[in-house]
């Protein structure tokens, strides 16, 4: 099914009301329209954003009672939990839509509709990808960081960064992988009170002000 343009900005308009993580979830499905068709940036960016809260990886384990696409976009995300608290998320994905051969192969395969276990071997998520791609979504938040800040309009303290994985091992590779994540999200340690990874459901906090990781 292809939704029209009008159709997606009413769908990500939605997003930015408060919503549980459920209906976060049916309402991302929208605004990204087909997953095999081609999306605009705007529908795009709306699906990632909002795939890696309500998918069940941040909102599940912590107990998150609404949640929102943030209506000036910066951060991206705001959560409201239980006890009254609030967070601020920017959001990221690294993996699927990676550049480079293996990027687009990959990429080929999963329009295609193919399982990718049913693939070469060697298309399957490394280590080392896994390390390049999450290095890249770091950078590339660090830098937006860094240039807001040189304006003078900087993060509001406080602001998480969430980094949804996009690649699969399908377990061939998983705890390698995992001892990647630390490692590869340095360079937006010093823009971001705490730093997680959202990969296969499960949202991973790699860092935070102690510099600690915590597993789920």
């Amino acid at each position: 099914m292809r939704f029209t343009r009008d159709e997606r900005q009413a769908g990500r308009k939605r997003l930015t009301q408060w919503q549980t993580p459920a209906e976060m979830r049916l309402d991302a499905v929208e605004a990204d329209g087909s997953t095999r068709q081609r999306r605009s940036v705007q529908s795009r960016r709306a699906g990632v954003r909002s795939r890696g809260l309500a998918s069940g990886g941040v909102a599940n384990q912590r107990d998150v009672l609404w949640i929102r696409l943030n209506p000036g976009n910066r951060p991206d995300i705001d959560l409201l939990f239980v006890n009254g608290a609030a967070e601020a998320f920017e959001a990221v994905e690294a993996g699927a839509d990676v550049d480079g051969p293996r990027g687009d192969k990959y990429k080929r395969i999963a329009s295609s509709g193919q399982n990718v276990t049913h693939s070469d071997v060697e298309e399957w998520a490394t280590p080392e990808q896994a390390c390049e791609v999450l290095q890249a979504a770091a950078e590339t938040k660090a830098r937006k960081a860094r240039d807001l800040a040189g304006k003078g309009t900087p993060y509001p303290p406080g602001t998480k960064l969430l980094i949804y994985l996009n690649i699969s091992d399908y377990g061939v590779n998983h705890e390698a992988i995992k001892n990647e994540f630390a490692a590869s999200v340095q360079v937006a340690t010093p823009w971001f009170s705490t730093i997680w990874i959202l990969w296969k459901g499960v949202a991973y906090r790699v860092f935070d002000n102690a510099e600690t990781i915590i597993e789920p």
